[in-house]
């Protein structure tokens, strides 16, 4: 699925770094021994350009029923909510950044990412995505 590295972070790591909820304390330790978290965690994506009919055949195309992504291509287009959201607007390298302040609650990470889920902030043009 394209949101299960968003479902991840939203209920596995940001309770491990807040230290709230179910996880036991040797695995939140093992966590925190083999990632560092500061102040905040980057995600940065890349997005491809959707183009035309895919090569291939026509039940496939049928069955996917959408423009084929050409990563020779990237795209620099806003998408989303962009207007009230700046994850969905290209900055610098062309890319889609956006940040998880974690000084902020468990609930106000998790709404966060949350937000980025139900609007596709990761979908089938996300070409990369790095965590930091």
């Amino acid at each position: 699925r394209m949101d299960d590295a968003l479902q991840w972070l939203e209920l596995g790591v940001v309770p491990l770094i807040r230290n709230e909820g179910s996880a036991t304390p040797e695995l939140r330790d093992h966590f925190l021994v083999f990632n560092k978290a500061l102040g905040a965690i980057q995600l940065e994506q890349t997005r491809s350009v959707a183009e035309g009919l895919c090569p291939v055949s026509s039940s496939l195309r049928k069955f996917y029923g959408r423009k084929c992504s050409n990563p020779s291509f990237q795209s620099t287009k806003p998408f989303g909510p962009y207007s009230s959201d700046r994850a969905f607007q290209p900055g610098q390298h062309n890319s889609f950044v956006t940040w998880l302040d974690l000084r902020s609650s468990k609930v106000a990470l998790q709404r966060r990412v949350r937000n980025l889920r139900e609007n596709a902030w990761i979908d089938s043009a996300t070409q990369s995505l790095s965590m930091e």
